[in-house]
């Protein structure tokens, strides 16, 4: 006899985990991807919220008009730039966390796009 079926369930299981290893991990860094994503997004939205909650008030109670303070753009900038570093790195919030992701703010870029100085933007806020 030729052939025998000794070690064959050995090999069979080395070829099976030889492609469910790696599958399964790449499954894990796409769904560590898809989550860092949103984790940044989120951060990006709450960020947002907190430079927008600085509205005039009495602008808005006493005519209906939402606008914030005028500031200069670099302020606005550091601002959001702290913001954002403090939601997105937690390791010095928690005790015992380990930062799976360790984001890193690059740079942040904010561009004013209306002022109420401009006749057309306005109108647009008053009719």
């Amino acid at each position: 006899m030729l052939f025998k079926p000794r070690g064959s369930i050995t090999i069979f299981l080395c070829i099976i985990l030889a492609v469910l290893i790696p599958l399964s991990c790449m499954l894990i860094d796409i769904t560590r991807y898809s989550l860092a994503k949103k984790q940044a997004k989120t951060a990006l939205k709450i960020c947002t919220e907190s430079v927008l909650a600085t509205y005039d008030r009495q602008l808005k109670e006493q005519y209906g008009l939402f606008a914030i303070c005028p500031r200069d753009v670099e302020s606005m900038e550091k601002e959001i730039y702290e913001l954002l570093s403090r939601n997105l790195n937690t390791e010095s919030a928690v005790d015992g966390f380990t930062d799976l992701y360790e984001f890193k703010v690059l740079s942040v870029d904010a561009i004013p796009f209306y002022n109420y100085s401009e006749p057309f933007v306005l109108q647009q806020q008053v009719s």
